[in-house]
């Protein structure tokens, strides 16, 4: 008897021990997750933190060419192309932002969809049971 319970006893340890070892590997598996999620938050950042001098640089190229080609004089030219420098780096800065604010959104919404809200039975409100018989018996029982 006495060999029985400790072969029992040995059996719950070395079930409790294999528990706590998923959720440790759960956990890290977890933070590495999390890790990962930050450092793609942080590349997406980056490259978006280029996005403006991209947009302003690429409209002033093309401006500066097509301005060229068409005879403008140098001052001229020089006022127009500081005029979309800076319209175009305005608009390159509304792009990140408006590309920042999708990402926020999407982050909020991958986060909403991990909760899981149950709705609260009502009194009277007749719902499933866990048993499958548990109402009728009930019902007989009361008869």
């Amino acid at each position: 008897m006495a060999k029985e319970q400790e072969n029992a006893a040995q059996k719950n340890d070395s079930v409790q021990k294999d528990d706590s070892a998923v959720q440790k590997n759960d956990s890290v598996q977890d933070e590495n997750s999390r890790r990962e999620e930050e450092r793609s938050r942080l590349r997406r950042r980056r490259k978006r933190r280029l996005l403006p001098p991209l947009v302003m640089l690429s409209a002033g190229s093309a401006a500066g060419v097509l301005m060229l080609v068409g005879g403008y004089e140098l001052h001229v030219m020089m006022f127009i192309l500081l005029l979309v420098l800076l319209g175009f780096y305005m608009l390159g800065c509304v792009l990140k932002y408006v590309l920042d604010r999708i990402d926020i959104q999407s982050e909020i919404h991958a986060l909403d969809e991990g909760e899981v809200i149950e709705k609260e039975k009502e009194p009277g409100e007749q719902g499933e049971s866990e048993e499958p018989g548990a109402d009728t018996a009930e019902e007989g029982m009361e008869k």
